[in-house]
């Protein structure tokens, strides 16, 4: 895989993960959203007892979608350390 980043005005975050989505930015939108919404269910219940279906209903976006974003949970975590 390459490395390409994208750069914004919050961040910038690596775009190492394969992704079938082909508009960057919002790749690096719904990525932002993602991490911040389980780092709030992080806090609260711990990453081991969050579930991938948890972060999901958090973000409000479903599960099949946050898929197209993230290959598995870890990725959340590999990309919060790049906010």
């Amino acid at each position: 895989m390459s490395e390409r980043s994208i750069s914004s005005g919050i961040g910038t975050i690596i775009m190492e993960m394969d992704t079938i989505i082909k508009d960057k930015e919002l790749v690096e939108s719904k990525r932002k959203q993602i991490v911040r919404g389980a780092i709030e269910l992080f806090l609260v219940k711990g990453y081991s007892e969050t579930t991938v279906r948890e972060i999901a209903n958090n973000t409000n976006i479903s599960m099949g979608t946050l898929y197209n974003y993230i290959n598995k949970k870890e990725d959340i975590v590999y990309l919060g350390n790049k906010i």
